[in-house]
């Protein structure tokens, strides 16, 4: 081959990785977006079913040591997963998304006793668009 075909070929390469791009970063937001928000519908449904089950009121009626032990476990947990997401396997890091997501949705169930289901839903819709 001489140099006119290899760059040719070359820039057809080029060309078409030009075209490519665009849909490989939708694919990878769209892949995003729908662990974004698994994620948000595990917080949400934990800490509705919390909220459900009077576990909050105990959480929050004690001394603070359990509440505070479950956000130092969230942090571990958030800490544990930013140093060691490239080590982890697929399996592995999804259970430990989906246990932070679970975690988050524990210690955020005591909105449901500050505030009512529509104030919550109505500042949830407001933000999301």
């Amino acid at each position: 081959m001489d140099n006119s075909q290899i760059s040719t070929q070359e820039g057809a390469q080029q060309s078409q990785f030009a075209y490519e791009f665009p849909s490989l970063v939708k694919q990878a937001v769209q892949r995003t977006f729908v662990w974004m928000a698994l994620g948000l519908a595990i917080t949400g449904l934990t800490a509705i079913f919390v909220a459900d089950s009077n576990f909050t009121y105990y959480l929050f009626s004690g001394s603070g040591f359990l509440f505070y032990g479950l956000l130092i476990a969230e942090l571990a947990l958030v800490w544990f997963l930013s140093s060691q997401i490239m080590k982890l396997s697929v399996p592995v890091a999804t259970a430990s998304f989906a246990l932070y997501s679970g975690l988050n949705g524990l210690t955020l169930s005591l909105i449901f006793y500050i505030y009512t289901e529509a104030s919550i839903a109505s500042t949830f819709f407001v933000t999301a668009g």
